[in-house]
């Protein structure tokens, strides 16, 4: 019964005990709420840093890919040759991504500190709405990047097979072609494309010196001394082919990509969380 006495009643009483207890329940989720923010915001700053070392690891490896690219768009007289050789550079591409992403989460992370722990619900909000945006844009280039990976295979046999006649070629950037060639096949122990007969027969070095077999000495298992005309027999050459050695280091990067990627992701999805629930606790807290 809510028997008045002066401006008092039972019922106010027992509402108010119970807004007491809410506002300590809420008070204290959005305490723990706050501090486990501020913790997986110190984990994102790490993600952060190791999106910005992979992708400067990513830009500034010098891959033998690079070499045969760079002078492949050096030869003027061949705009087909630009245009092929601007295509296989998606991995130096995601470097640069993953880079400027790093810097962005540092930028994230420290609002996500700023708003947990002043308890400001618009730095909050802010924060959720930079997490959302860079959580769909990853989830578009992954999907980007799923459809062109055959793209970027076809790609580079074609720069390798359109490259390879200028080896020793006479072109004002021969030179550059066969230095990123013999490169490659050194760095690798490989030969040729796909280490066939024949690859080399068309390029300058072969048309140029004939030798009685069409292997360059870059080609040999076992090292012999270098001159122009100098060439490897069939039986001595490596059996791998670049196109294959390359192939398969550039898989080991998307790799590690996908793996940073993935993680980072996964921590971006938890920050979401957490910072949806303190804005709902701030809220509450604010009604009541």
């Amino acid at each position: 019964m809510d028997s008045v006495f002066g401006f008092i009643t039972t019922g106010s009483l027992v509402k108010g005990g119970d807004d007491i207890r809410l506002n300590m329940v809420l008070g204290c989720g959005a305490k723990v709420l706050k501090y486990c923010i501020f913790a997986f915001n110190l984990v994102f700053f790490i993600a952060g840093t190791v999106c910005l070392g992979v992708g400067i690891w990513l830009i500034v490896d010098n891959l033998a890919l690079d070499r045969l690219i760079n002078a492949s768009e050096n030869i003027a007289d061949s705009p087909m040759m630009k245009e092929i050789a601007s295509k296989p550079q998606a991995v130096h591409d995601i470097g640069i991504i993953l880079t400027a992403g790093g810097a962005v989460i540092f930028v994230i992370a420290f609002l996500g500190c700023c708003g947990a722990m002043k308890e400001w619900r618009p730095l909050l909000v802010l924060y959720s709405i930079c997490l959302m945006i860079i959580l769909a844009v990853e989830i578009a280039a992954a999907i980007y990047a799923a459809v062109n990976r055959t793209n970027l295979e076809v790609s580079t046999k074609l720069l390798m097979y359109e490259s390879i006649k200028d080896y020793n070629g006479s072109s004002s950037s021969a030179n550059g072609i066969r230095a990123a060639w013999d490169s490659i096949m050194n760095q690798y122990e490989c030969c040729g494309i796909e280490s066939n007969w024949g690859e080399f027969n068309v390029s300058g070095w072969y048309k140029k010196y004939q030798p009685p077999e069409p292997f360059p000495a870059p080609c040999c298992r076992t090292p012999v001394p270098w001159n122009p005309d100098t060439y490897c027999r069939g039986s001595q050459r490596y059996g791998k082919g670049c196109y294959e050695a390359l192939r398969h280091v550039l898989e080991s990067k998307l790799v590690i990509v996908i793996s940073v990627g993935a993680a980072v992701a996964l921590i971006q999805i938890v920050g979401l969380i957490f910072a949806i629930c303190l804005c709902q606790a701030i809220s509450h807290q604010t009604i009541a």
